[in-house]
């Protein structure tokens, strides 16, 4: 198996990526791995789409706003894609039972096991676990900076603090499957794969390749109702709760009054209106065994 990996060199994990690919190099006689360490995701890109076709295998060091801006590049290139996570959050390897550990994650490719996972697409953008409108959108514009590098993920909470007090509600009409419904929401959560925001999961039921979106909408609540919420939220076990809508299916329209920015897989993309769909079983993806 030929394995390109591809390394940001400015990322502060990078030494560890390089020692875990050396872990990957010397796993088995019969894995080659040749690096590439683009500057940022446009290189990457190029990368991808210039080299691809020389390799039997495709391995990505980065969290989920890598895997995001690569996610064309990669369903295009029609290669199994190994996981090295870099991350804060690292939803997309949690969904995929890769282990954190760099090493045991390149123990995860060296052993081969492969599966196809579904892919969500909001209009011409894809992403692997969620969509957000409203609080989970803004939560990312407060999660970030030096309080995001010295805390991590326990920065989550104050993000969330921070975002409310600035939040407001919106009106929104959600279609799904032909049913229409209409209200107040402070935020909305359409989920491709279960894990969004370091482990917070948009349902219980849902799984990465079952071809099926999940939603739930919170109306309007203060924020100690929330925190009430927040166990279950982390749970994904919100439909007991009134004030959550929660639906699924295989397409979904969010038609907001006015124009809401839209958080992909962390990442602020575009704005609603947006049609969200399921691309079924886009791309295999190297797991640990009798996983998925």
């Amino acid at each position: 198996m030929r394995c390109l990996v591809l390394i940001n060199p400015n990322s502060g994990r990078a030494p560890e990526a390089e020692a875990a690919v050396d872990s990957l190099r010397h796993a088995s006689d019969d894995i080659e791995v040749e690096v590439e360490r683009p500057e940022g995701l446009d290189e990457a890109r190029k990368a991808i789409e210039r080299r691809a076709r020389e390799f039997d295998a495709l391995v990505v060091a980065g969290g989920d706003g890598t895997f995001h801006g690569l996610a064309k590049a990669l369903t295009r290139a029609r290669k199994p894609v190994g996981i090295l996570p870099l991350g804060t959050a690292n939803d997309l390897a949690r969904t995929l039972g890769v282990p954190f550990d760099l090493h045991e994650a390149a123990a995860v490719i060296a052993a081969g096991h492969r599966k196809r996972i579904d892919l969500g697409r909001a209009g011409r953008e894809l992403f692997f676990n969620v969509a957000t409108v409203g609080l989970g959108a803004e939560v990312p514009r407060f999660h970030s900076g030096e309080r995001k590098r010295r805390l991590g993920i326990l920065n989550y909470p104050i993000s969330l603090w921070l975002a409310w007090r600035q939040n407001r509600s919106f009106r929104c009409r959600i279609e799904c499957n032909g049913d229409r419904v209409r209200g107040r929401f402070i935020h909305i959560a359409i989920g491709n794969g279960p894990h969004f925001g370091g482990g917070l999961v948009v349902d219980e039921d849902c799984r990465i390749d079952d071809e099926t979106l999940y939603l739930y909408a919170i109306k309007p609540v203060g924020f100690w109702r929330l925190l009430r919420l927040a166990p279950w939220i982390r749970a994904g076990q919100l439909r007991p709760w009134p004030e959550v809508i929660t639906l699924r299916g295989k397409r979904i329209a969010l038609h907001t009054a006015r124009k809401r920015s839209l958080n992909l897989d962390g990442e602020m993309s575009g704005r609603t209106p947006r049609v969200f769909t399921v691309e079924p079983k886009a791309l295999e993806v190297f797991v640990p065994e009798g996983h998925l």
